[in-house]
């Protein structure tokens, strides 16, 4: 009979990882401190996953995936891609101040070189930089001298650069107003235009 996997310790170990790597940096938090912060064995841990990378990327993954699946329903529903920046720089907004950590966990591995992207999530954000530029051409919003990767460079870093900022007070310490939103996508739509 297989053993019932304690959920409750598994989410401790997620919450642990994420926090530790907020800290310390992937390279800089260690599966013992992970283990020690959830409050479980080493061995615990290695019995889940088989490396500090695996279940980084298995946290990294699922979390990640959320955010793709809003961005490809959000693709869906609009007709304009001004829309969709809108929408999906106020989706990212929320999630960053419904769970701070978690927003600074995805953004520290996403510019970390000593982390190893799951190669399927790369693949979804290539595909949703595609469709973004399939519907910006039609739309005539974006234009026809631009490329997915040029897409994906505007569509991911302009707005996680504007809330990593504004999360850390460099200019002032505010909350993101809506007309906030409407800049940053403003931007995004000039920088692909």
């Amino acid at each position: 009979m297989a053993r019932e996997v304690d959920t409750s310790k598994i989410d401790r170990v997620k919450v642990a990882a994420m926090k530790l790597i907020v800290e310390k940096g992937y390279g800089g938090a260690t599966i013992s401190e992970i283990a020690r912060m959830a409050g479980v064995s080493d061995g615990y841990l290695y019995r889940h996953y088989k490396s500090k990378m695996e279940l980084v990327q298995d946290l990294y993954r699922s979390n990640i995936e959320i955010l793709h699946g809003e961005m490809d329903n959000i693709l869906e529903r609009v007709g304009a891609i001004r829309d969709f920046f809108i929408e999906y720089i106020d989706f990212l907004y929320t999630a960053s101040i419904s769970d701070p950590n978690l927003f600074r966990f995805c953004h520290m591995l996403i510019y970390d070189y000593s982390f190893s992207l799951p190669i399927h999530p790369i693949e979804r954000i290539v595909e949703i930089s595609k469709k973004v530029l399939k519907k910006g051409l039609s739309t005539g919003e974006i234009s026809n001298k631009r490329d997915p990767e040029e897409v994906f460079s505007v569509m991911i870093g302009v707005p996680l650069k504007f809330l990593d900022t504004r999360m850390r007070n460099f200019f002032w310490q505010r909350e993101i107003a809506s007309d906030d939103v409407e800049k940053i996508a403003d931007i995004c739509i000039k920088a692909l235009s």
